[in-house]
């Protein structure tokens, strides 16, 4: 097939009505987009109450431009991707669940430094989930792993909670001593399936 064009392929896929073209241009696009990874979502959480005026808004921004700063190095040493920034979220890849729960370990004990200097109450919430998704480099990214992390880091993690989802736990290879891992029921309702929250026992509470 000549057509190598993500938008192309999608396209064609949209318009193609018969059954036998349409499975052919679907495993093609997992073919040269499919990838097994650990993907990361991180949200800056606290907007709602620091972006009341003018002043706190820049303040705000101010944060997310710390935090951007701090996440690329952060992504880079755990040999991770950052897939793209929005607004005050990231979004990143990882070859396995450890890599990426190290990373948000260290993010989360990065924003403690920001969060003093700035003088903002802004904490990380993060979500991690592992699975096969189709992946375009630094541009995004989709499929059910996408949509796990993005739901645990988004909408049920709490202030500096790294939980992570079903498919990443049972791939998580292993903790460090300075870890403890423990059930997060709302997040086990929220995906109908296991979810535990990771944490440093140095992390402040």
């Amino acid at each position: 097939m000549a057509m190598h064009n993500f938008t192309d392929l999608i396209t064609a896929y949209a318009w193609t009505s018969h059954d036998g073209r349409r499975s052919a241009i679907g495993k093609s696009i997992w073919q040269w987009y499919g990838k097994t990874k650990s993907v990361l979502v991180i949200d800056l959480c606290g907007f709602s109450k620091s972006s009341t005026d003018k002043a706190s808004i820049l303040d705000f921004l101010a944060v997310i431009r710390r935090m951007q700063a701090a996440a690329r190095p952060l992504v880079w040493l755990y040999e991770g991707d950052i897939v793209k920034m929005e607004a005050d979220n990231c979004f990143a890849v990882f070859d396995t669940p450890d890599q990426a729960v190290m990373a948000a370990l260290d993010l989360v004990s990065a924003s403690e430094t920001i969060r003093e200097d700035e003088g903002l109450d802004l904490r990380l919430c993060c979500g991690i989930e592992h699975g096969e998704i189709l992946y375009l480099e630094e541009e995004d990214f989709f499929g059910m792993p996408v949509n796990a992390a993005s739901r645990l880091g988004e909408d049920v993690a709490n202030a500096d909670e790294v939980l992570v989802g079903p498919g990443a736990v049972a791939a998580l290879a292993g903790h460090g001593e300075d870890w403890t891992v423990t059930p997060h029921p709302a997040g086990t309702v929220a995906l109908e399936s296991e979810v535990v929250c990771v944490k440093r026992e140095s992390t402040k509470a």
